[in-house]
């Protein structure tokens, strides 16, 4: 009870010294914020009165300085000059008093105003004015610089309008008038360098009181006002503006004088007065400029002659902040006085509160350990620096059996330790006993009941506050289960790394497996494909050639049956290689320009041919395409349409199949494309539709027998939907059609090509009569977003329920019975795709007929020809030529080892209209085109040949070996490789073209009229003939001619790069080689070196590279070896400034 009551008092007398020092630092807050105002009132007066003696001193200045000038006025106004002028004009130029003449009078008052001027360094002019009207200058004289100088004639100026001349009648004689202090101005402008003026004026009256003229003196106000700037503090800031607010005098730079220009500054722009802003009774307004605050003092000094109209006004602005860092200062000053009072009492205070701390410390700490020791669940013992047993907790007695009473004074060692472990055990705690660090170790202990336990044993000194050991401390953790189980983790991860040795070892060899049989198969793809592709070229071309023939109805029929086959084995093949192409990551996305509308009428005709077989109808809506023209990749979006349409006829056994193509900008650079292909066919069941995208997999085995296919279709267009950034979706129910959409982004085309936009039909009549409603009212729908007026019905109508004027679009299913009349302006007559033998067409003069499905390419072409008259009866898309006038009379070399491509490729030739001569390798193409190489227009190039392939014999076409005139001869290329790269590869060769294989007709005749066009109009240019011939100087050859090479690629930076990949690929090698080969001045290397990397340089435009290797070719071949050493040095630094470039560009790529 005694020792609790006496803590009590304790903290209570830890308590209360608290209370006692928060008082007196409230009241040391009190105290001096009462000094802080009382401080602030005092430097507050301070400052008043050092800003009134200030203004004092400017203000009388300011009146001396004009009582100055003014007595200096009366002094030259009672000059005889002044008044014998007078006198003189009113009596012939001679004044009348003493015969003088007035121009005596000019020269004696001119001397009077130098010495004036001369004697007063203010003084600027003196001038004397005549009233005439204008008030002309007769006399003016002017310092100029440090002299003084008399102004001629021409110099005199009339101030007619100035307010100093305005004022002379209204002042009386002997009085004067003081001007506004301004910028002097000569002829009304503002004279340069700028110059503060202000005059003083006294009026010169005649003889008969009428108002004579004036004498004018200029001063020099800067002079003044300098002196007036040095009167104030400089912890101030002095103003002076005038009556007007016009600023004369201010601390900031371009305020003074500036209305005297446009971006006027007054006074009142500067400061503006706050409400309540008087502090404590005084005279000093607050105010703020940019955010600071002044107090502001202003004294007024009235202009001499005025009635308080006109003044100048003295403002001197003292900034706040120094009068609160001056009442700071000094209740900062108070406030250390007060500190160090406060300070000594906290000193007495806290050595008191000090000892009654450690009182309670001690008592506190000594409770805690003891709390700490009996609940820890460690054996925690307290030894002598011996090792004898003092202290021992409840944990002890657990863990080792012994109470406190039997083990006290015992030996640690000695009781615990086996043998073999006592000297270690006893070493360690002499040493911690000696001041060493404390150790821990992992040691055996034998308890009471002679267990051998496994135990952390932690050893550590006790000290005293000094730092001497007076004992030890042991903390001892039985770990005999962790020890077992750490013992079955080691013997678990010896066995565990065993298993994952094996298993690392087999999952290598899988994976090595795995790269083996990738590699096999991309190797497997490639030959196949020109394996594949080379004899299927054969078999599509020969049947086409047969079928220009005359064939018996069997043959036909049994032709088209080869035929079909020929091509369900090339769709087959390409869907293969196409999927490979796409799983290896090597399928090209192109970005070029493109027309949709003309795309989708082109592939929806060709497609509604085995529609119509079926008796399946093709019904195309373009309504809502807004943006026609635009840019990405043609042929993969035409190979997705080919795959839904195909998809949708092969599982489509009646009705019709919907084919709707939408836009929607989404900026001004892009529009989404979506592309719909609704079917009424036989739909698929839901359990399937998860797995419809998967390769190889159809909707179950019936399907696969019933319609065939590999089950490639899908996934191919999913995962070009996805290359190009896009989707595709399903929506489909068994026995309800199928309805697939793809949607993706497409740019928006740019130059010539987005000027096509869909056509204007506004103002015209459509009627739209046909069978199918849902034909029908898509024709009305897309004639109506192109602005026409369309109406549509199952049957003709009456000559009074048609428009006048209005154009007819009838089903010939209808068109039998159907007369025209007068209301018409024309017929279009639309035909189902089947034979035209099958349907008995009307004989209606003067209509058109379209093959159904209708594209809106065969729509506006009708439409147009009907508008200008030139329909004719017979005219139809059904039909078409097949010779090309751009071909006839042309002779083009086939190459091509395979005889049978090289019949089919003649035959294709010559029925375009052209002549055909044949090379079965690039040797016999380089000799051919030696000997009659000037009556080639083109060549058909196969790639893979023997003794020469393409790729070699085109590098030596464009390097002149088969002569000067085959350089420029259009090369293309015709390849059954179908990976990414190969179309690279044959224009860094320097081929122009590429057509893969099996050869399409229709692709053929588009590529040989292109060429053949291009080489009439004389557009063409092969990349070799861009070099000039032999010259010493490299500079006018640019590193690498970026633009040309652009143009090779269609302006596509990512073909580009593949260009440039292909490059590095073939040319490294060779490059290190020629280096080698110049090094030994080996020159039958060279030659062949150079001759292979002039070309490829060439494919790329280096046109410096190009060149280089050029001469050295040359120089080998006449063996100069000293001009060799020195090209080796430029071949060198040119490559490596060509890869700089190659770099640059890659790197710019990369990052957009």
């Amino acid at each position: 009870m005694f020792l609790r009551h006496t803590s009590k008092q304790q903290q209570a007398a830890y308590i209360r010294p608290q209370t006692m020092v928060l008082g007196l630092l409230l009241l040391l807050t009190l105290v001096t914020v009462g000094q802080y105002y009382l401080s602030e009132q005092r430097v507050f007066d301070q400052y008043q009165q050092a800003s009134g003696e200030q203004q004092s001193a400017i203000i009388d200045e300011l009146a001396k300085q004009f009582e100055r000038d003014y007595h200096q006025l009366r002094f030259l106004y009672a000059t005889p000059p002044i008044h014998g002028i007078v006198r003189s004009s009113g009596n012939g130029g001679i004044d009348p008093l003493d015969n003088t003449r007035q121009a005596q009078w000019k020269a004696r008052l001119e001397t009077i105003f130098q010495a004036y001027i001369e004697n007063n360094a203010h003084a600027l002019q003196a001038r004397y004015l005549i009233n005439d009207g204008n008030w002309s200058e007769i006399i003016r004289v002017q310092r100029t610089g440090s002299s003084t100088r008399v102004a001629n004639s021409t110099e005199l100026q009339e101030k007619r309008g100035r307010d100093y001349v305005e004022i002379l009648p209204y002042i009386r004689a002997n009085d004067f008038y003081l001007s506004d202090i301004e910028l002097n101005k000569e002829y009304g402008r503002v004279s340069y360098p700028h110059q503060s003026v202000y005059r003083l004026v006294m009026p010169i009256y005649a003889q008969d009181g009428h108002l004579f003229g004036a004498l004018v003196l200029n001063f020099d106000a800067y002079f003044l006002l300098s002196r007036l700037s040095n009167l104030a503090a400089n912890t101030s800031k002095v103003y002076l503006y005038d009556h007007d607010g016009h600023i004369l005098v201010s601390p900031t730079s371009g305020e003074a004088f500036s209305f005297e220009f446009a971006n006027a500054t007054l006074w009142s722009d500067l400061y503006s007065a706050e409400q309540n802003s008087i502090h404590r009774g005084t005279a000093l307004v607050s105010a703020n400029s940019d955010g600071a605050h002044y107090y502001l003092t202003q004294r007024q000094l009235n202009m001499p002659g005025s009635n308080g109209d006109r003044f100048i006004k003295v403002a001197i602005a003292t900034p706040t902040r120094l009068i609160q860092q001056q009442t700071i200062s000094d209740t900062l000053r108070f406030s250390a006085a007060a500190l160090v009072v406060s300070f000594v009492l906290s000193v007495l205070f806290l050595f008191y509160q000090r000892q009654v701390r450690k009182t309670l410390n001690l008592s506190d700490t000594e409770a805690r350990f003891r709390a700490i020791v009996d609940d820890s669940t460690d054996a925690i013992i307290g030894m002598r620096t011996d090792g004898t047993i003092t202290s021992w907790n409840s944990a002890a007695t657990s863990i080792l059996g012994y109470s406190s009473r039997q083990i006290e004074n015992s030996d640690f060692t000695e009781t615990f330790a086996t043998g073999e472990h006592q000297e270690w055990v006893k070493e360690v705690i002499a040493s911690v006993a000696e001041g060493g660090q404390p150790e821990t170790l992992r040691v055996p202990l034998v308890s009471k009941n002679q267990h051998t336990l496994t135990t952390q044993l932690s050893v550590s000194p006790i000290k005293t506050a000094k730092g001497a050991a007076i004992g030890v401390s042991a903390i001892i953790r039985d770990i005999s289960e962790q020890e077992r189980a750490e013992q079955r983790i080691r013997d678990l991860n010896t066995n565990l790394e065993a298993v994952v040795e094996q298993r690392t070892e087999e999952l290598e060899q899988a994976r090595n497996m795995a790269l083996s049989a990738s590699r096999a198969k991309s190797q497997f793809i490639a030959n196949v494909s020109h394996e594949i592709r080379t004899p299927l070229n054969g078999i599509i071309g020969m049947l086409q050639l047969i079928r220009r023939g005359e064939l018996r109805v069997q043959e036909k029929r049994y032709l088209d049956l080869a035929d079909t086959s020929s091509q369900l084995l090339a769709a087959i093949v390409n869907d293969v290689l196409d999927f490979s192409k796409i799983e290896a990551g090597k399928l090209d996305i192109d970005n070029i320009p493109y027309d949709l509308n003309r795309l989708i009428s082109d592939l929806v005709l060709s497609m509604s041919v085995p529609a119509s077989e079926k008796g399946l109808e093709i019904i195309l809506d373009v309504s809502e395409v807004q943006s026609p023209s635009l840019s990405g990749d043609a042929n993969r979006i035409r190979q997705i349409l080919t795959n839904l349409i195909n998809n949708a006829i092969k599982f489509t056994l009646k009705g019709h199949i919907l084919v709707r193509l939408t836009t929607q900008n989404t900026n001004a650079e892009s529009t989404t494309l979506s592309i719909e292909v609704e079917d009424t066919g036989v739909g698929i069941s839901k359990e399937k539709l998860p797995t419809i995208f998967d390769a190889f997999v159809q909707e179950d085995a019936a399907v696969t027998r019933e319609f065939g296919g590999t089950g490639l279709g899908l996934t191919i267009t999913n995962k070009l939907c996805k290359l190009m950034g896009g989707r595709l979706d399903v929506q489909s129910e068994k026995g309800s059609g199928t309805k697939f959409t793809a949607t993706f982004v497409q740019k928006l085309a740019v130059g010539s090509e987005a000027e096509k936009q869909n056509p204007d039909f506004s103002g015209l009549n459509f009627h739209v009569i046909d069978r199918s409603d849902d034909s029908a009212a898509n024709l009305v729908k897309l004639l109506k977003s192109w602005g026409a007026q369309a109406i549509s019905s199952r049957h003709p109508r009456p000559d009074a329920h048609i428009r006048k004027g209005s154009y007819i679009i009838i089903d010939a299913t209808l068109a039998e019975n159907f007369v025209p009349h007068e209301n018409v302006a024309g017929v279009i007559i639309t035909v189902p795709h089947v034979k035209r033998t099958e349907i008995e067409l009307p004989d209606l003069h003067g209509a058109f007929r379209l093959s159904k499905p209708i594209t809106p390419v065969q729509l506006e072409y009708a439409v147009r020809r009907l508008k200008t008259g030139s329909a004719d009866e017979k005219s139809s898309n059904l039909e078409s030529s097949g010779k090309t006038a751009a071909l006839a009379g042309r002779r083009i070399l086939a190459v091509d080892d395979n005889q049978i491509n090289l019949a089919v490729i003649e035959g294709m030739v010559r029925h375009l209209g052209a002549e055909v001569v044949s090379a079965g390798n690039g040797v016999e193409a380089i000799d051919m085109l030696r000997r009659s190489g000037h009556l080639i227009d083109l060549i058909l190039m196969d790639c893979q040949m023997p003794s020469m392939d393409g790729y070699e014999c085109t590098r030596q076409i464009r390097g002149g070996y088969a002569g000067d005139s085959a350089c420029r001869i259009p090369v293309i290329a015709m390849t059954a490789s179908a990976m990414a790269g190969d179309r690279e590869k044959c224009l860094l060769s320097g081929m122009d073209d590429y057509l893969a294989k099996p050869i399409d007709n229709e692709e053929l005749r588009k590529a040989l009229t292109q060429w053949m066009s291009a080489v009439t109009s004389a557009e063409y240019q092969p990349v070799e003939q861009l070099v000039v011939e032999k010259s010493t100087d490299l500079d006018i050859y640019p590193v690498w001619d970026k633009p040309t090479v652009m143009k090779l690629v269609s302006n596509q930076e990512e073909r580009l790069g593949r260009l440039i990949d292909v490059f590095h690929e073939a040319s490294e090698e060779k490059v290190a080689k020629l280096k080698s080969a110049l090094a030994r001045t080996d020159t039958a290397e060279v030659v062949s070196l150079a001759k292979f990397l002039q070309g490829s340089s060439a494919s790329v435009a280096a046109t410096r590279l190009q060149h280089i290797c050029k001469t050295l070719e040359a120089e080998a071949r006449e063996g100069h070896m000293d001009t060799l050493k020195k090209y080796k040095h430029m071949f060198e630094d040119e490559y490596d400034k060509l890869e700089e470039a190659f770099s640059e560009f890659l790197s710019k790529r990369n990052q957009a």
